[in-house]
Formats: structure tokens, sequence, C-alpha cells
């Protein structure tokens, strides 16, 4: 995978259509990425290998919830200006 750059949500609070998250609403924490593909068949080559590795099965295993709790994914393709 080519890694574009990662991102950590902040200290800063979570701000919802201009308004701010309740206190009691605490979102879980944040990282974003950017990978950069050759296209959408090497990206679906690619995430399948990593849902079937061993060390990825096991480490979701260990998360609470489970994979679903944890991996959520927002897949936007662009195009470089």
């Amino acid at each position: 995978m080519d890694s574009i750059g990662f991102w950590v949500t902040n200290d800063e609070p979570v701000e919802l259509k201009g308004s701010r998250v309740p206190d009691d609403m605490t979102p879980p924490s944040n990282i974003t990425w950017a990978i950069r593909w050759e296209d959408n068949a090497q990206r679906d080559r690619v995430h399948a290998e990593v849902d079937a590795d061993p060390e990825w099965i096991e480490l979701f295993s260990k998360v609470l919830g489970g994979r679903a709790s944890y991996h959520i994914m927002q897949v936007k393709f662009a195009d470089e200006l």
C-alpha cells in the first residue's frame, strides 16, 4: 500500500453540523489515512489479502466489539489537481 499520510483526532471537541457534540457523547478515537491505489481492482485485492491475514485477524479479535466496532471505512476516490 502506498500510504500518503495518517492523521489522528486532536483534543478539540467534535463538531457536528456547526454544533458541538454533548460531553456525554464522547466519540471513539479516530485515525484518518489516505492510500494511493492504482485502481479499484488493486484496492479490492489488497483489502481481501489484509482481511485474510492471520496477524490482522488476531489483532481485531482483541478489539472490544471485534472488527465491526473498530474498522469503519469511508471510501472516496479523488483526482489529483
